[in-house]
């Protein structure tokens, strides 16, 4: 059985920090946003990528993003932490598109309007290796463990 990389409690809150202390253009605020996510509320690759700003709400007064699963035709409540609401807060602040999807290209390059898969993965590398941390070999999905 291999083990997947994983990372420790210390790598990920120096991750954190170092996508919020480094945020100055939109890019860097959703690049913030995705990570936090992605570490706090254990989301995928796909959810991130399809994930509608419709989808963030209040319910009973928390904040909650409503998650289409992969292959599945319900969507899950996600309960969001502080800092999630925080982060999605200061990107959306921002955000000047009417585009339907959460975490957009600001270039536009992509039909389908959200981030593609390939791009997702390029910025995640980009991230990984700017904070310091490619030495653990982590990978976008291992963030949700």
């Amino acid at each position: 059985m291999v083990k997947k990389p994983m990372l420790m409690l210390s790598e990920a809150k120096a991750l954190l920090t170092f996508t919020k202390d480094h945020r100055k253009i939109i890019y860097d605020y959703r690049n913030h946003a995705i990570i936090t996510l992605m570490l706090t509320a254990a989301f995928s690759p796909y959810e991130i990528i399809h994930l509608k700003e419709a989808d963030y709400q209040k319910k009973d007064g928390k904040h909650v993003l409503y998650v289409q699963k992969k292959n599945q035709d319900r969507k899950d409540i996600i309960y969001l932490s502080k800092g999630s609401i925080d982060a999605l807060n200061d990107y959306l602040a921002l955000r000047k598109s009417n585009n339907p999807y959460m975490f957009i290209s600001q270039n536009h390059t992509t039909k389908a309007g959200h981030l593609s898969r390939t791009f997702f993965y390029y910025m995640f590398k980009i991230l990984i290796v700017k904070s310091g941390l490619e030495h653990t070999g982590i990978t976008p999905r291992g963030l949700r463990h």
